[in-house]
């Protein structure tokens, strides 16, 4: 940012938004698919799970980052585009064999994504009681007791 008196200009280099927006459409495999950074920490891959379910990460990863992009929370550097390369966000996770690291997973868990939903929900600031609240308050040590009748929304 370049400063005057009275107003502040912003310096853009086109070929540099073009280049950070490109950057965020395109997917290195071999990184953390989430991140896309490399770290000591460990790569998991759904794939090689030697359950039953084999590759069941990929179908529950796909509908987390899905509910995680319906409510707007997914970070700007992570374009849910990025995983589809045109039959679906769980298809292109298994074709590629995706991996990633176990705390970048914990974001975009179920519990996560129902945190998120609560907060995105408007506050229901509309609720009444059946009944008023019955407060006491006193006035001084020597002033008799005062009964004051208080809704609940009007606290």
């Amino acid at each position: 940012m370049i400063g005057t008196m009275d107003k502040q200009h912003k310096v853009v280099c086109q070929e540099l938004q073009l280049q950070s927006s490109q950057m965020y459409l395109t997917t290195d495999w071999s990184k953390c698919a989430l991140c896309q950074e490399h770290s000591t920490e460990v790569l998991h891959c759904p794939a090689d799970s030697k359950r039953n379910s084999q590759g069941a990460g990929y179908t529950t990863m796909a509908g987390l980052l899905e509910g995680f992009d319906k409510i707007s929370c997914l970070p700007r550097k992570m374009n849910l585009a990025r995983f589809d390369e045109g039959e679906g966000i769980e298809a292109t996770l298994r074709r590629q064999k995706a991996k990633w690291h176990d705390s970048c997973r914990l974001e975009y868990n179920k519990t996560q994504l129902l945190r998120s939903e609560r907060k995105k929900k408007p506050a229901n600031t509309g609720r009444k009681l059946e009944f008023p609240v019955v407060m006491y308050l006193r006035h001084f040590m020597h002033s008799p007791p005062f009964l004051y009748m208080i809704g609940l929304n009007a606290l």
